[in-house]
């Protein structure tokens, strides 16, 4: 652009005297600019992210949207995450010639309360070959989506019974913060109790508040002492109902309960407990419990009404965990007399936990007053190492030569009696399956992935697989899992993969020079082309055969030995000379056959034919004649003088007249210059 060019013409002239003039003249052009562009495209995914925020991937698209120039891409930045270059794969600069397009990711987080909107802007700026500036931009919406708040309660008495008529019992609150966002506590009370941050009404103490928030993931502690007093074997059970909001005024609750009861005095108890056995596998296995129960009153029978335990309930019959029981309520026991019984129950846990369940038995003396006694037994859940397996297929098991894309299909399967996390899947041939790289050109396998007990987590990968016809790879993938006490267990599977032969293609082509011949015949040159059409196998020339001149191997310049290798889209060409012959008005038809083979283990062998058409012609005699003709004259010379021919070459001439008249017979007429004499 802005180029011009002044081209001058020179006209020289000469008239029928000799005499020369000469003119000249010029003319100007000059090359305008056309304006460059670009057109920037940006794409956020995803473009809503739960608050407090997430990463978001941005995906920038440049196009040279100019005619003509070549723009060059000098920065890329964004208004709120600043200068590309290097961010993900964007790097500046670059060229892009007309109608090319560049393409390039970047993640970063976005964060903001619910509601945040983020835009934010891309710019890209460079010049086009002019150097004129070229710009554009585009933007992308993120917006934080509103997560309700949740919390939990948990609520424990301290001591769970005490001798009648009851006392004061000290109540520990915990709330946690189980949202996404701080929260405020804005409420603690109690069904019975009431408001249980201030001293009033049956509280006695409290170290509760409300008012205060709490930290995602936090807890709030406090405690709060009250009075509980009644009759022998009385219980009570409150509910303590915790409120919380979140900075955009959602709210929600949470409940936990306490009960607590008296004892009869003096009527007593022993209640013993134990477990067998007394430690069982994660995630956990039945447990047969023992429970004795003593009277240890002097002198009141009792009468045991139920035998309860914290964590299975009534263990007197078959429900929730208890699957098998022999103990029985109501029953006497007279002073110093054990009552004994057994009960089946599933003990569940993590690895290392200690689950330690009460047992109470609970009834009235002969006098109408409660008794009540209690133990504890401890079981202990043993860690358990994973298991996975691993089942991978092909999908095609085949593919023709040269290969191309395979899909691996992968299924772990958790054999494992907890959940366990994928923490990789590695092939021995690809590499980690989860990128696409090297040879993996597409994948949906992710780690870590948590898979449930008995679960089947199954993702896919496409992998390239090139060689030659015969070719397979067995690739072997490993999977690798953890459970949640960080226990490795892995499991590995293979895929068989072939690659069939492809057929090699070969065209030829034959050429005759000259493409005609004067009867009787005469030599002519052959030119042969071999071209390799396969798309991507080399052949192998193996013999070049002529329907008329036999094997050409050797034969001028062609060789068809083996020695000749033709790369896919190659040419090879060669020339040798023959004599043919034949009557005039005939043509001379001769076949060249190629035949080659490709470099597979077991070789295909093609060949291809081509014809060539020689025609014959009979001799051109009026040209003959004429050529030896005398150039005819208007002018008569005497006899003797110049350009008068002597006798002898008349004689010549007459001869080849005559010899012509006769070779032509009844296909012309001679024809002769008038000579005068």
């Amino acid at each position: 652009a802005g180029e011009d060019q002044t081209d001058i013409v020179f006209a020289t002239a000469t008239d029928d005297e000799g005499n020369v003039a000469a003119a000249d003249d010029d003319a100007s052009v000059t090359l305008t600019d056309v304006p460059s562009s670009i057109e920037v495209t940006k794409v956020a995914d995803p473009v809503e992210v739960d608050e407090p925020g997430d990463t978001v991937t941005f995906t920038i698209t440049i196009e040279n949207t100019s005619t003509v120039d070549t723009v060059t891409i000098e920065s890329l930045t964004d208004d709120v995450h600043g200068d590309l270059d290097g961010q993900g794969d964007c790097a500046v600069p670059f060229d892009l010639a007309p109608g090319e397009t560049f393409d390039c990711t970047f993640t970063a987080d976005v964060s903001g309360n619910a509601g945040f909107v983020e835009v934010d802007t891309v710019t890209a700026s460079g010049t086009d070959d002019d150097g004129e500036p070229v710009t554009d931009d585009d933007d992308a919406t993120v917006t934080v989506v509103d997560i309700e708040p949740a919390i939990s309660l948990e609520k424990t008495a301290d001591p769970l019974t005490l001798p009648e008529p009851g006392g004061e019992f000290t109540f520990s609150v915990v709330v946690t913060n189980d949202s996404v966002e701080e929260v405020t506590l804005t409420s603690l009370s109690d069904d019975i109790y009431g408001d249980i941050g201030v001293v009033q009404g049956g509280i006695t103490s409290t170290t509760c508040a409300s008012g205060g928030t709490i930290a995602v993931g936090g807890t709030y502690e406090c405690e709060f002492t009250a009075l509980f007093e009644g009759n022998a074997f009385d219980s009570q059970t409150d509910t303590i109902t915790a409120v919380a909001q979140d900075d955009e005024a959602n709210t929600t609750e949470a409940q936990d309960v306490a009960t607590v009861g008296l004892t009869d005095v003096p009527s007593s108890i022993a209640v013993t407990k134990d477990a067998d056995p007394a430690q069982v596998e994660e995630p956990g296995a039945d447990v047969l419990f023992r429970v004795s129960i003593e009277n240890t009153s002097d002198p009141d029978v009792v009468t045991i009404e139920s035998i309860t335990d914290d964590i299975f309930g009534d263990v007197t019959q078959i429900q929730g965990e208890v699957s098998a029981t022999d103990c029985v309520v109501p029953f006497d026991l007279e002073p110093g007399e054990v009552y004994a019984c057994e009960f089946t129950a599933f003990v569940s846990g993590n690895a290392g936990d200690i689950v330690t369940d009460t047992v109470t038995g609970a009834g009235t003396d002969d006098d109408g007053f409660a008794v009540e006694g209690a133990d504890t037994a401890d079981v202990e859940i043993l860690d358990v190492l994973p298991a996975v397996s691993l089942d991978k297929s092909a999908a095609p098991l085949v593919l023709d030569e040269p290969g191309g894309e395979f899909t691996f299909t992968l299924a772990v399967i958790n054999e494992s009696a907890e959940p366990v996390e994928v923490m990789s899947l590695v092939d021995d041939v690809y590499g980690d399956v989860t990128v696409v790289s090297g040879a993996i050109t597409a994948t949906d396998c992710v780690v870590p992935t948590a898979v449930g007990v008995g679960d089947t987590y199954a993702c896919s990968f496409t992998g390239i697989f090139n060689g030659n016809a015969g070719d397979t790879q067995t690739d072997v993938v490993v999977v690798s899992v953890e459970d949640d006490e960080g226990n490795p267990a892995q499991a590995d599977d293979d895929a068989v993969v072939e690659l069939l032969p492809v057929p090699p293609v070969i065209s030829t082509t034959k050429t005759p020079d000259p493409t005609q011949v004067t009867a009787p015949g005469g030599d002519v040159t052959f030119t042969i082309t071999v071209t390799n059409e396969s798309a991507f196998e080399p052949v192998t020339l193996d013999a070049l055969e002529d329907s008329v001149f036999g094997d050409l191997d050797g034969q001028g310049t062609c060789l068809a030995d083996g020695s000749i290798a033709l790369l896919p889209g190659e040419t090879y060409t060669c020339r040798f000379s023959g004599e043919v012959t034949g009557s005039a008005g005939t043509t001379h038809r001769n076949t060249v056959t190629a035949t080659a083979s490709d470099d597979d283990p077991e070789p295909a062998v093609v060949t291809a034919a081509a014809p060539a058409e020689v025609a014959i012609v009979a001799p051109d005699i009026a040209g003959l004649v004429e050529t030896n003709m005398l150039p005819a004259s208007d002018t008569v010379e005497p006899l003797g003088g110049p350009g008068r021919p002597d006798f002898e070459e008349l004689v010549r001439l007459w001869v080849l007249f005559l010899a012509a008249t006769i070779l032509v017979g009844g296909l012309g007429t001679a024809v002769v210059r008038r000579t005068r004499v």
